[in-house]
């Protein structure tokens, strides 16, 4: 398969296409849209376990402590975003797998204010296996 080039402007192409003879255009904004894929809810029980193949972002409604395991299919380079949302009872803690490595490593932990929204964002290091982690707490 040809490496993936595209060329911005009004029109926008990928390159391998042509590798079947193919042309689609692209107009910028269907391109667009194309990149802003909706999260996929993930639900929440004791493990959560998401499929990195699937998609990149993620939300999760904490209605119970849980643990989110370490993503599968993961790709070196791949990031990934979660949306932890607290349901209307709140206090609901958060472990994470192996893989995710904190600033000065120490983890994250969640606001526990009902109905209260974090975000997580991880970088996977395919070489050393592991997702580098930020998070950010009490979006209002």
């Amino acid at each position: 398969m040809a490496t993936t080039n595209f060329v911005i402007g009004t029109v926008i192409q990928p390159d391998w296409l042509n590798d079947v003879n193919t042309k689609t255009y692209w107009t910028q904004g269907q391109w667009l849209t194309f990149l802003a894929l909706q999260p996929t809810t993930l639900a929440c029980s004791a493990t959560v376990t998401p499929n990195a193949a699937v998609n990149n972002t993620f939300r999760i409604v904490a209605n119970q402590n849980f643990t989110l395991a370490n993503p599968t299919n993961l790709t070196d380079g791949q990031y990934i975003n979660f949306q932890i949302v607290q349901d209307s009872t709140g206090s609901r803690l958060i472990t994470f797998g192996s893989k995710f490595k904190f600033v000065g490593g120490l983890s994250f932990s969640l606001t526990t204010a009902a109905n209260a929204v974090d975000f997580v964002s991880c970088y996977y290091d395919g070489a050393l296996d592991i997702l580098l982690v930020i998070g950010q707490k009490g979006f209002a």
